[in-house]
């Protein structure tokens, strides 16, 4: 893949780890009483979608230095 498919790839994952912790995240924080599993939950599986995303993004970095 090329440095553009990648840069969108890592795009896409950003906006879905945006609106899953939006939807799942606030709707845990709003719930009474609070939904701290889900809260917990949702902030995890953002990180994790954060994560693959940088991770597809260093092999822009790789791309570039060669």
């Amino acid at each position: 893949m090329n440095k553009a498919q990648l840069k969108h790839i890592a795009a896409a994952l950003h906006a879905i780890a945006l609106a899953q912790f939006a939807v799942f995240g606030y709707t845990g924080l709003i719930a009474q009483p609070v939904a701290w599993v889900q809260l917990v939950l949702s902030i995890l599986g953002f990180v994790n979608i954060e994560f693959v995303a940088v991770w597809v993004l260093s092999f822009v970095r790789d791309l570039e230095g060669e």
